[in-house]
């Protein structure tokens, strides 16, 4: 929830005729607050129906108490819930650019967690969903140049599984613990996620960018270091990231390590 400017609380002090009574109201809002029934019941005032206030749950306050508390009261079809799982991978992470970000803009491990639990379908077809974001989404720019690569790598697929999409997001933002959540994953139904779906797409984007940690799980998860002639490697040298390059060269040298 945004915080009150200083100058309307003080304007709100001034005009009260009795400053301790919204005191003690201020301090039983806040308690309320903290409940996830409570935000729900607002998120469902404000979106008029659980679909909506569960996606803004997931992508615009990122909360995952009030996302677990929705997920339980009501029934999301699995399409949807493929939506909002790649939807909340998308989301960009916190940078060193910006310290005095707020909380809201973290990704909370559990709201990724939350979705799996609730079987979402990581073999629906993304494609023209990814097509309507690159061509017509607010998205950011960056967004729509990392959508139309993974269109592009895409092509001799028959269609790009939410699954593999998500991965492939949760990878470029360096989204660690959901890229852990999404390959620890085991569906009651469906295969489970393979870290490398798609042509290892997901580990030539994460060592395009230096992210080290990402890179390090998608090779414990089964990617392959040598996979494409190398093309990770060969893009976390042109982009400088050492640490990237010498796990790559260790993991593909490995002579327990099949690649």
């Amino acid at each position: 929830m945004q915080q009150l400017n200083d100058s309307i609380i003080l304007r709100l002090l001034e005009t009260t005729t009795n400053p301790t009574s919204l005191s003690h109201a201020s301090r039983r809002f806040h308690s309320l607050w903290t409940l996830s029934s409570a935000r729900s019941n607002w998120l469902l005032r404000q979106n008029q129906d659980p679909t909506t206030a569960l996606q803004s749950a997931c992508t615009k306050h990122r909360d995952d108490g009030t996302v677990a508390n929705l997920l339980a009261r009501f029934t999301f079809t699995p399409h949807w819930l493929a939506h909002c799982l790649l939807d909340v991978c998308m989301l960009p992470a916190p940078t060193a650019s910006y310290p005095s970000q707020p909380s809201s803009t973290t990704l909370p491990p559990s709201v990724v967690r939350a979705l799996l639990a609730a079987a979402p379908d990581l073999e629906a077809d993304m494609s023209l969903y990814l097509r309507a974001q690159l061509f017509g989404g607010p998205g950011s720019a960056s967004s729509k140049i990392e959508i139309g690569w993974l269109l592009n790598e895409a092509y001799r697929a028959p269609y790009i599984q939410c699954g593999v999409a998500a991965l492939f997001f949760a990878s470029w933002r360096g989204h660690v613990d959901a890229v852990v959540a999404l390959l620890d994953h085991v569906p009651a139904v469906g295969p489970r996620l393979d870290a490398s779906a798609l042509d290892h797409v997901a580990l030539v984007v994460a060592a395009r960018d230096g992210k080290a940690d990402v890179v390090e799980v998608l090779l414990r998860h089964g990617a392959s270091a040598k996979a494409r002639d190398g093309l990770a490697r060969k893009v976390a040298s042109r982009g400088g990231y050492a640490d990237v390059v010498k796990l790559l060269d260790d993991w593909a040298a490995a002579p327990f390590v099949s690649n």
